[in-house]
């Protein structure tokens, strides 16, 4: 076998490697086998590198290794035009698409229909998801090619998400958690005048006496 036809063959293995979750394989790929020179961003037969799968998996360990270890291109598109985030969107993949988005990944990315993330979030019922690309400014505005906003598609398959992008349930969380966080120090204050209390009451004490 060439140089060149290992070197594909370990390309392959590495996707597979990732649709399986085998990081100790993949690990392996690229430190045992340095003159084949794996390429990250090598693609299948539909265009999808092994930050696609992983992405689409929710796969967080491999997808951080294979960034930060070998420099995976995080918004690499597939033959239609779909980046890792808009796989972590549509199979509503949380952990992974903030770390996508903490990384420079395009919330706006729009594949060949127009479609961004946000869309595949939305139409897809994903609230977790679509909480965060509306909390890190992903547009709502943009249409995919048959004229449909974000909203739209909210209102067509999951109007409950029409809170999420209006930025209302954004609001309710950081007024509980404003609340919650108000009755915590309320409790720690409490908690300190009952020991000075305590304390002041032991000073007072004389010797001998209880």
């Amino acid at each position: 076998m060439s140089t060149m036809d290992g070197t594909r063959a370990l390309e392959k293995e590495l996707l597979l490697c990732v649709q399986d979750a085998n990081i100790k394989r993949i690990k392996a790929i690229f430190n045992l086998y340095e003159e084949h020179q794996v390429n990250v961003n090598a693609k299948d037969e539909w265009g999808r590198t092994a930050l696609h799968w992983a992405a689409q998996l929710g796969h967080l360990e491999i997808l951080e290794y294979l960034v930060y270890q070998h420099d995976a291109d995080i918004n690499i598109l597939n033959e239609v035009g779909w980046a890792p985030l808009h796989y972590a969107a549509r199979y509503g993949q949380p952990e992974v698409m903030s770390y996508l988005i903490d990384n420079n990944a395009d919330v706006d990315c729009q594949d060949r229909l127009g479609y961004t993330p946000l869309h595949c979030a939305v139409e897809h019922g994903h609230e977790a998801v679509t909480e965060i690309l509306s909390a890190k400014g992903a547009r709502t505005d943009l249409m995919t090619t048959k004229g449909e906003s974000a909203k739209v598609l909210a209102q067509q398959h999951h109007p409950e998400l029409m809170e999420v992008l209006s930025g209302e349930k954004a609001r309710q969380r950081a007024e509980a958690e404003a609340r919650q966080r108000a009755e915590q120090e309320e409790a720690k204050e409490e908690e300190r005048r009952k020991s000075m209390a305590t304390a002041k009451g032991d000073k007072g004490k004389k010797p001998g006496k209880k």
